[in-house]
């Protein structure tokens, strides 16, 4: 009978894999002058090139995209106030993504 994942594992003295472990993502290819320039960036704010690309992730998804701010009414039916920002916040997002 062939072992399962968890039995080659636990030989290897390793933790086993479960659901409460944080995804990873790969990215290839990423062009040499871009690496350089982001390791750099991440060496100046005093963090290793992980720390800086997570946190560069926290914050392009703490704002929602243009997409999702147009699909809000969709989402919330019709005459929903519960947008989950405000106008004035809308309005400032608007104003970004133009500016980007």
């Amino acid at each position: 009978m062939k072992p399962t994942t968890h039995q080659v594992l636990a030989e290897r003295n390793h933790p086993p894999y479960d659901d409460r472990m944080a995804p990873n993502i790969l990215i290839r290819s990423v062009p040499g002058d871009v690496h350089q320039t982001l390791t750099r960036r991440a060496s100046d704010a005093g963090q290793s090139l992980q720390e800086y690309l997570l946190e560069m992730l926290r914050e392009v998804t703490s704002r929602p995209t243009m997409q999702e701010i147009v699909s809000w009414p969709e989402r919330e039916g019709p005459g929903s106030r519960s947008l989950g920002a405000t106008t004035q916040e809308i309005v400032e997002e608007i104003r970004a993504q133009r500016q980007r």
